[in-house]
């Protein structure tokens, strides 16, 4: 709708005169300029929804000037005298007079009040502080202007900006507490022609992440709504909303259009691993333009914190033992946090939990200082940094102390997803028997190191019966005991990750894959050294193993191969280096009744 303002701005000695009271007028005194400012069929934009009239407060600065309607003087009738819109009218911040009854006068109005250096081509730095310091308001009367004799000047205002607004779905995973900012790379500099009332993104100006504002209420169907001005621009394609401590980017395959005036819509569904684009509408201030779809790339801050999600109700506490206490902190933001007493916190899928610390010299020290998680009620994941509880500030790369994360699963049965477990460099026993009796875990994460510490995995997942694939582990130096009980009796793996280490330590591999009854087909084993009990136990009990591919070219290393293949399946196939002799046949050899071939 269109709502009139009339803005009568005048000083007292020059009040228009009553028929009959006072004397009218000389053309050298044309009398106070009476204007009538509206924001037309457009509306202007605010955090609380769209209005179409002024409010209290609102300013706007007024231009006039006689001469060309094409060129604005230096020397003007009205030169940016601010009004401001009070409960009495718009009230001047100084008089506004006609310079005569006889000239055409050409006038410009603006919003917000700033200074104009350059009507034509005038630099603007988009304000982001707020709504309304970025929606950049200009009216004119140009053409044959006005005169003093033709009443009120009508200020009809336009939108120079373009809007962007920006829609959230949230998938069933998250809540509306992730979701905390909503932010567009985009130029913020533009040139304004504010005869013309348009304006561009200079070509040399630079990209930054500008916030969007949070609207209320959001558009319906949707948890948020963000908007914002924008300056008119191409190859803007980065929207980001930052959701449960993370960043998601949306990216679009073409240009989001920013045009003069006109209003973009993008909907997004944000889900617990990703964002996607729903679809573009377009609003009043005209057509956005068509937006294709794009990939979405999930962005992860330096420090992402433990993620507690669950699919009902859960609680998590921490256990303390030989006096260990780590610093630690919870938020069901991920922005406030609260120092944690280590009693039950609950969490949900529309609830998570998040957890850091401030442990930089280590969380756990040995096998009796240590601290464990106890669960309660439905399953859960877990996703973020382990390295958080380290340092909540700060990316570590590097596990800061033998022990560090000692037990902190162990039985834990609730736990169906692992955190990431991103450090290269370890310690001794550093990640010993983390999740040990996970049995509800079915995704273990990803272990980048490739040199190991002695007993770094030692029964790291020993009983966790859920987990059917094993992560890649390619380290290609090991240490004593490192993959010692590994997986032991993880019934449900059915398929053994490469070792692709040729130079072998002491009990690297022993009672790795002991009681795997789910695995057919043993890794290849390439070393030709072995060493004391590098294979001991390692694949007992594995009762479906037919396979096994190992070119050791000697056996008489202490206990290297003791009942390493006791328990197999009766019948396989066992490939061999060529020029090995020394095999014993039984569980401590080859398996009595295997075929025997010799590697190519």
């Amino acid at each position: 709708m269109t709502n009139n303002k009339h803005i009568l701005l005048l000083a007292a000695a020059a009040l228009l005169p009553l028929a009959g009271c006072l004397k009218d007028p000389g053309p050298a005194e044309g009398g106070a300029i009476t204007i009538e400012a509206s924001i037309g069929a457009q509306t202007k934009v605010t955090t609380v929804g769209d209005g179409s009239t002024f409010a209290d407060g609102d300013k706007i600065a007024v231009y006039a000037w006689t001469g060309s309607a094409s060129a604005v003087p230096d020397t003007r009738v009205v030169d940016g005298v601010a009004n401001t819109l009070g409960s009495s009218g718009w009230i001047p911040a100084s008089e506004m007079r006609w310079k005569n009854l006889t000239d055409a006068h050409y006038f410009l109005g603006v919003s917000p009040v700033h200074t104009i250096a350059d009507f034509s081509a005038g630099e603007y730095a988009l304000g982001t502080e707020s709504y309304a310091a970025g929606d950049l308001l200009v009216a004119t009367v140009l053409g044959e202007g006005r005169k003093a004799s033709g009443g009120a000047v009508p200020l009809g205002f336009k939108h120079v900006m373009a809007r962007l607004s920006v829609n959230i779905m949230l998938g069933n995973t998250l809540s509306a507490s992730d979701v905390s900012g909503v932010t567009v790379l985009a130029k913020k500099l533009a040139t304004v022609n504010y005869l013309s009332q348009t304006a561009s993104a200079p070509g040399s100006a630079s990209a930054s992440e500008l916030p969007l504002f949070a609207m209320s209420p959001a558009a319906s169907g949707y948890a948020f709504s963000y908007s914002g001005p924008q300056v008119p621009q191409n190859g803007v394609r980065k929207i980001t909303v930052s959701v449960a401590g993370m960043d998601y980017v949306y990216t679009s395959d073409s240009d989001i259009p920013l045009v003069s005036g006109k209003h973009t819509t993008v909907n997004l569904v944000v889900g617990k691993d990703r964002v996607e684009l729903s679809d573009v509408s377009v609003s009043d201030w005209g057509d956005g333009g068509s937006l294709a779809g794009g990939e979405a790339v999930v962005v992860k801050p330096s420090v992402p914190y433990l993620t507690f999600t669950s699919e009902g109700t859960t609680t998590i506490s921490l256990k303390n033992y030989a006096g260990n206490a780590p610093k630690l902190y919870y938020s069901t933001n991920a922005s406030d946090w609260t120092v944690w007493d280590y009693s039950a916190l609950t969490f949900s899928s529309s609830a998570p939990l998040y957890l850091c610390g401030d442990n930089p010299d280590g969380f756990c020290y040995d096998n009796n200082k240590s601290s464990r998680f106890a669960d309660g009620g439905s399953s859960y994941s877990v996703s973020g940094s382990i390295m958080s509880l380290l340092n909540k500030d700060a990316a570590i790369e590097v596990v800061p102390n033998e022990y560090c994360f000692y037990d902190l699963f162990n039985s834990c049965t609730g736990l169906t997803a692992a955190p990431e477990l991103p450090a290269t460099i370890l310690t001794d026993h550093c990640y010993d028997s983390m999740f040990l009796g996970c049995t509800g875990l079915t995704a273990a994460p990803e272990l980048p190191a490739t040199t190991m510490a002695e007993g770094c995995y030692d029964y790291m997942f020993f009983g966790c019966t859920g987990l059917t694939a094993a992560p890649e582990l390619p380290a290609t130096t090991l240490a004593k005991g490192c993959y010692n009980g590994m997986f032991k009796d993880c019934t449900g793996l059915t398929a053994a990750p490469g070792l692709p280490a040729t130079t072998l330590a002491k009990n690297c591999y022993a009672y790795m894959f002991e009681g795997c009854t789910g695995l057919t087909t043993a890794p290849e084993l390439p070393a030709t050294t072995l060493l004391q009990s590098s294979y001991e136990f390692m694949f007992n009990g594995c009762t479906k193993l037919n396979y096994v591919k190992c070119l050791a070219k000697n056996t008489g290393a202490m206990s290297c191969v003791d009942y390493w293949l006791q328990g197999v399946a009766a019948s396989g196939t066992f490939i061999k280096d060529a020029e090995m002799k020394g095999w014993k046949s039984g569980a401590s050899g080859i398996p009595e009744g295997w075929t025997v071939v010799n590697a190519e």
